[in-house]
């Protein structure tokens, strides 16, 4: 018995990402977690306690309670102990995260007003010294690494590009909103990629020998990418992806350089390029596919970290910042699957994904519909929803949070940014249960001539 519920987030949501939200709720003592969701309960169990009948328990849950309790002489006595053992690195990286993250939650209620106080510190420099932090936590050699690194870092004065986001508004409800997107997206990254991690890992065990809950599925896709190099990146198969390389391209009418496709938010694994020759676009040849990702540099530590030679790396580059990265016209087809509702700001990502598409060219975005719904906005990096609706002329994309809400047709027409955008609601296409009744959003955007 695990007492009474505090809170409750249903669907599939991982066994990491349910004992963070715990950690983080300062009611929640134990949980219950199962393949249809993560129940937050307010009673302390521990492995003493006498189990309920089996009637009586729900089929497919388990219990995890915190160890020790909360105010237990136990936890005391670890907190004794610990202070003696102030070396101890995962400690010291604890504590750290924890004064991190308390100022960040502090932060997201005081953007108004953060930077105008007379803390020490800007917003801006708390952000980029947290995501430094996380990859010090990240570090390859093991404890002695990992000491190694935590003794060099030192705090950057200046915020960096890369964490600021797309957000280049004037003061307001909008900003501030975006702001606190951030900074949630900067606390959440580590689930982001210990998600990774556990998936590339072969044994994927805990400290205490236990066996990490992962999708087999997607374990065994990752080993054969890294076996192979070969992944699924996309849901088009290669002959329709190379038929919408060459139609950007006959669109354009000119000369824009060789044919390259961006995949974007491609997460570690990589894909190789494209052959199009063996595809019916014999004139194409082999196509680069360009892979970027905003938490790239981290994949890297986890590489050396698990020693895996990557056929293909992603470059280090936030859809948010695209144009830093490459120049405006490159790409034939931008590409984005199961990411753009992890960002700090996906309206500013689609812009920039449509900076770097040559006129004609396509953006491709393939999510599922409203994911980010069934853990409230609070599990993992899913910070926003993306839904289809009926407008007066046709089907519409909208993105949205419990606090914000564009519709991303009318916005993408309405500043010339597109010229056509293709909404379609789909059955998902990586589900096969007969019962599975997830939608998937397809939507196409063309690059205006």
């Amino acid at each position: 018995d695990e007492g009474r519920s505090v809170a409750d987030y249903m669907g599939r949501v991982p066994l990491a990402d349910c004992m963070t939200l715990c950690q983080e709720h300062r009611r929640c003592r134990s949980i219950a977690h199962g393949q249809h969701g993560c129940h937050l309960k307010d009673r302390c169990a521990s492995p003493e306690d006498e189990l309920q009948p089996a009637e009586e328990r729900a089929v497919g849950y388990r219990t995890y309670f915190l160890n020790p309790c909360p105010g237990s002489e136990a936890e005391a006595r670890r907190g004794d102990e610990g202070a003696v053992a102030g070396e101890n690195v995962s400690t010291l990286l604890g504590e750290v995260g924890l004064l991190f993250d308390m100022a960040l939650q502090l932060a997201e209620k005081s953007t108004h007003c953060f930077d105008d106080s007379g803390w020490s510190f800007t917003i801006g420099e708390l952000l980029t010294n947290r995501v430094q932090l996380a990859e010090v936590m990240l570090g390859a050699g093991g404890a002695a690494g990992a000491k190694a690194e935590l003794e060099a870092f030192s705090w950057t004065r200046r915020a960096t590009q890369s964490v600021a986001g797309g957000a280049n508004l004037a003061d307001g409800p909008v900003y501030r909103a975006l702001a606190r997107a951030t900074m949630r997206w900067v606390r959440k990254l580590n689930s982001e990629v210990g998600f990774w991690h556990i998936l590339l890992n072969p044994s994927s065990k805990n400290d205490n020998g236990e066996k990490l809950e992962r999708s087999e599925e997607d374990a065994s896709s990752a080993h054969h990418w890294v076996t192979t190099g070969e992944v699924q990146w996309s849901w088009e198969e290669a002959p329709a992806m190379c038929g919408l390389v060459a139609d950007a391209r006959a669109r354009a009418g000119t000369n824009f350089g060789s044919p390259r496709i961006l995949n974007t938010g491609s997460g570690p694994l990589a894909p190789p390029p494209l052959d199009c020759g063996q595809h019916g676009s014999g004139d194409l040849g082999v196509v680069p596919v360009f892979a970027t990702d905003g938490l790239a540099r981290f994949y890297l530590k986890v590489f050396d970290e698990l020693s895996i030679r990557p056929p293909q790396v992603s470059a280090q580059c936030p859809v948010e910042e695209l144009r830093a990265c490459f120049p405006r016209n490159y790409f034939d087809i931008a590409h984005m699957r199961n990411a753009l509702d992890h960002t700090m700001d996906p309206l500013e990502g689609m812009r920039q994904m449509l900076e770097v598409t040559r006129p004609g060219g396509w953006v491709l975005l393939r999510h599922a519909r409203n994911e980010g719904s069934p853990g409230r906005f609070q599990v993992g990096l899913h910070q926003w929803s993306f839904d289809a609706l009926k407008q007066a002329d046709g089907l519409h994309f909208f993105v949205w949070n419990p606090v914000l809400r564009a519709d991303a047709t009318k916005w993408l027409l309405d500043h010339g940014y597109a010229s056509e955008v293709r909404t379609e609601l789909r059955p998902h296409p990586g589900r096969t249960e007969v019962d599975d009744e997830t939608e998937y959003m397809w939507v196409d955007i063309q690059k205006p001539l």
